[in-house]
């Protein structure tokens, strides 16, 4: 099959001749004129000879199995080193088995340390759009910036994806999205923002998931958007899971509602097989492999930046003190309290302790600075469901930043669908930095600040700033420094709304505790 750039419609040559001669046999689906890739195209978890490139085949995607017969479809893939795709580096043929909603994860391998490249795929007679991808570079090369976007929290009913159109724009090195790709919220339960519902402004399609079809039907109807298309479209990502993917403050194999144990399992085993079916992701899927997606990685770019994407869902302990926000108890102390797991915590300490770069950075996905939010009657009150909850593994987590050979480390954080600033202290000094970025629509408009955040950042004074707009964060890593910018809009429920910068904070190597830049 070979892939023409004027036109998506495929000629039929060679090999594939065989194919188009029984077109009139197969199921209307698989017909010539039912355009399979409305999903869009992503590439993800690049080494630094290759990525993994992925698609779904779903002409109707609405519709169960997005519109797909039960049985296996051909799909062609190449990868180009140039967007006209004249030279054409590396191509094959992959299948989408209804087993796992016709999706493709194609490890490609072969290219070049630091490379830039172009993905597309046919299949059905049509041809997808095209992506673009990034391989690491060399480790032993000299990168000289890094540019990337943090992002997540993206709740479909509450607001449209102008932010993520945006986020497609902003030529980026890669994009880390913290979690929250879908919301498992009932059709019409919005978020609450100042105690008051959050604005619908669209609906999702069928009941609140509980079932591998229900939670693939709500990823279907996400990806169907464009913009978040384009921003896949875009650059590689590095995705990662939070709670929503499943059921709102999971940790572990224990959930928040009271259902059975291994009613629970069965649900967050279905919510992360569909999650793997429907991310650019380097994992085995849960159906084969017998056990969730882990989503824990290491990526290097030169001497310059070490990252580190955790999982702070996986291997949680049950929250202290119950959920919600509360007063510390005595049991956030108790020192076999979890966050990251023992394995996990291990290979952060290892992957951390090796580190020859100038900046680590560590992605994950709950608030790290213990954050007193007040109520308000003035009285203490702690997000259980953050890293505020678990001292001592907090405490673990400071010991190994401290124990970095040198170089400044940086934590990146989503999940509270507000922008923050913050230093992190240990032993009465900053060893660390968190940049906290806003949600794409979770909570709809927001504002510049929430109520009572002028009072929370006096009671914090390791709070620099905060802001209640809708966006993402652009960093730029250099050798000399990091800076974050805010990339906010001013609404998510109107249409096309501009983005600009809020604010731009950031350190200089060697230097500890963030500036307003």
């Amino acid at each position: 099959m070979r892939f023409f750039t004027p036109t998506r419609r495929l000629i039929l040559i060679g090999g594939v001749a065989a194919v188009a001669a029984n077109w009139g046999h197969l199921p209307k689906a698989l017909r010539p004129g039912a355009y399979p890739f409305r999903l869009g195209v992503a590439s993800g978890d690049p080494l630094t000879t290759g990525f993994i490139i992925w698609t779904r085949l779903a002409p109707r995607p609405e519709e169960q199995r997005g519109g797909m017969p039960s049985e296996p479809v051909a799909v062609d893939w190449e990868v180009a080193s140039d967007d006209a795709f004249r030279t054409v580096v590396a191509r094959g043929r992959a299948t989408a088995f209804p087993e796992l909603a016709h999706s493709v994860h194609v490890d490609v391998q072969g290219l070049q340390p630091g490379g830039h490249y172009w993905y597309r795929f046919a299949s059905m007679g049509e041809q997808s759009e095209t992506g673009k991808a990034q391989t690491l570079p060399d480790p032993r090369s000299h990168v000289a910036r890094v540019r990337f976007a943090a992002l997540g929290c993206q709740h479909y009913e509450t607001g449209y994806y102008t932010a993520l159109r945006h986020a497609a724009e902003e030529e980026l090195d890669f994009i880390y999205h913290f979690g929250d790709y879908i919301y498992e919220y009932d059709v019409g339960i919005g978020m609450e923002v100042f105690r008051q519902p959050a604005a619908l402004i669209r609906r999702y399609r069928g009941g609140a998931p509980s079932t591998l079809e229900d939670y693939r039907q709500r990823y279907a109807q996400t990806k169907e958007s464009l913009s978040l298309q384009k921003a896949h479209a875009s650059t590689t990502w590095f995705c990662t899971y939070d709670d929503h993917e499943v059921q709102n403050n999971w940790v572990s194999d224990h959930d928040q509602g009271g259902s059975p144990p291994d009613m629970f399992l069965l649900r967050r085993n279905a919510a992360l097989q569909a999650w793997y079916e429907h991310m650019p992701v380097r994992d085995m899927p849960p159906i084969v492999s017998g056990r969730p997606p882990d989503c824990r990685r290491h990526a290097q770019w030169g001497g310059l930046l070490n990252a580190h994407f955790l999982n702070t869902r996986l291997y949680r302990s049950d929250q202290p003190c119950g959920d919600g926000p509360k007063p510390l108890c005595p049991e956030t102390r108790a020192p076999a309290l979890q966050v990251l797991g023992k394995t996990q915590e291990e290979w952060l300490a290892d992957g951390l302790k090796a580190s020859p770069c100038t900046w680590d950075l560590i992605a994950q996905q709950i608030m790290v600075a213990p954050v007193n939010f007040l109520s308000d009657d003035g009285d203490a009150r702690y997000n259980m469901d953050s890293w505020a909850a678990y001292e001592t593994a907090r405490n673990r987590l400071f010991d190994m930043i401290e124990a970095r050979p040198s170089g400044n480390a940086m934590i990146v954080t989503g999940d509270m669908h507000e922008n923050w600033a913050c230093d992190l202290i240990h032993k009465e000094r900053v060893i660390a930095s968190e940049i906290v970025s806003t949600s794409i629509t979770s909570d709809g408009d927001g504002s510049v600040m929430q109520v009572g955040r002028d009072k929370v950042m006096k009671a914090n004074p390791f709070v620099k700033w905060t802001n209640s707009r809708r966006g993402y964060v652009v960093s730029e890593v250099t050798p000399d420094a990091w800076v974050s910018h805010y990339r906010v809009m001013d609404a998510v429920t109107t249409r096309n709304m501009p983005a600009y910068t809020a604010a731009s904070w950031g350190v200089g190597v060697g230097e500890r505790g963030l500036r307003r830049i």
